[in-house]
């Protein structure tokens, strides 16, 4: 029983939602495109965020801390900061990667720290407007865009967890799964993505662009997410390392690279003021490497990569699908990344082994180091 509350206490911490997804049981449900709700969303944030520190930045008068005064940390902030370093600290990685996840988790404690008090802006700014908007967009703590959209009444398929692929995963495989359930599948365009894609975008993808700002190679960048799925937000907690939240990373680092940068910024200076340019489409950077059912994970071990293997293959012969009868289960949407992708570092890092061979004859995993034999 102790064990359980532990596994409990690991798995909800301050953020009550899941973290895993089941693109292959949502795969054969019908659902509708919800790319215009979330678009507008986006926006409306967007605008809702520079109106406020715009107002905020032209008072006269305002609060600044006593030199020396010890900064207050919201509570909500401190829970999250203490759940994640709990979570490398009991992980197995390695001391260089747990060291590297500390720093990482540091980082953002301390920009979500400095975003929740400065939220005013004046002219333009180009640090603070990505303070402003982060704390907008990407909240790791509160109020993100997976967590608006798990409670919008729109079109979603949720499976349960004794429904899903993962279902013969027993609770030391998988405590998050086991405790948490499963988040919710939704449509965006003509892909169908788990609703913890929205955090990754924006969140890692946020922490990504910070992180090559100051100097980190593409190669280091992307290897911040690789860490973590090998640790609390991956391996360690749900068993399982998602290459589709590792593409939803790279694909928010690619749109706050172009928030006010590039041929066609998202917003753009005009009489002092930072002012939206164009608005924002989800199907612009959403594509199949977000949908799990086709840019696989790896498992924790080789038995539960095999439990998912089966589950998938009695689903697709109710469904009177395939083949392919596991994942990739789609063959053609895997061949289609390799067009997409074409910086071969990025493709390597966010691409599963089993995508990047789909129709060589070769379906196992092989090659991914990360997978626990």
């Amino acid at each position: 029983m102790k064990a359980a509350f532990v596994f409990a206490a690991f798995c909800f911490g301050f953020y009550a939602g899941a973290f895993e997804v089941d693109n292959f049981n949502c795969r054969f449900k019908p659902l509708q495109d919800v790319s215009d709700p979330l678009n507008k969303e986006v926006d409306r944030r967007i605008h809702d965020a520079l109106e406020v520190a715009y107002k905020n930045g032209s008072r006269e008068e305002k609060k600044v801390p006593e030199k020396g005064k010890k900064k207050e940390v919201p509570k909500a902030l401190q829970r999250w900061f203490d759940r994640e370093k709990a979570s490398i600290e009991k992980s197995k990685l390695s001391p260089e990667k747990k060291e590297s996840n500390r720093k990482s988790l540091e980082r953002r404690f301390l920009n979500m720290l400095e975003g929740a008090e400065k939220t005013g802006l004046v002219g333009c700014d180009r640090g603070q407007v990505f303070e402003v908007l982060g704390a907008a967009l990407a909240p790791a703590w509160m109020d993100s865009m997976e967590s608006w959209a798990s409670q919008q009444n729109f079109s979603k398929c949720n499976v349960k967890g004794r429904d899903s692929v993962y279902k013969d995963f027993s609770t030391l495989e998988s405590p998050a799964i086991s405790f948490a359930g499963l988040n919710s599948v939704i449509q965006v365009g003509d892909t169908k993505i788990g609703v913890d894609k929205l955090s990754h975008f924006m969140t890692e993808g946020l922490e990504y662009y910070r992180q090559f700002k100051e100097g980190a190679t593409l190669e280091e960048v992307l290897k911040i997410g690789e860490n973590e799925e090998l640790g609390g937000y991956g391996i360690e907690s749900t068993g399982i390392k998602s290459y589709g939240d590792l593409s939803a990373n790279y694909g928010g680092f690619q749109f706050w690279s172009q928030l006010i940068e590039g041929g066609n910024p998202y917003l753009v200076c005009r009489n002092g003021k930072w002012i939206q340019n164009r608005k924002f489409d989800w199907k612009e950077y959403v594509h199949s490497g977000f949908d799990e059912s086709v840019n696989c994970s790896t498992y924790k071990t080789p038995g539960m990569e095999k439990k998912v293997d089966n589950a998938v293959s009695e689903l697709a012969k109710l469904n009177k699908f395939g083949p392919p009868l596991t994942c990739p289960m789609d063959i053609k949407k895997c061949q289609e990344l390799k067009s997409r992708i074409t910086n071969p570092i990025v493709f390597h890092a966010i691409v599963h082994p089993r995508c990047k061979t789909a129709g060589q004859g070769h379906t196992g995993s092989e090659g991914d180091s990360d997978a626990v034999r």
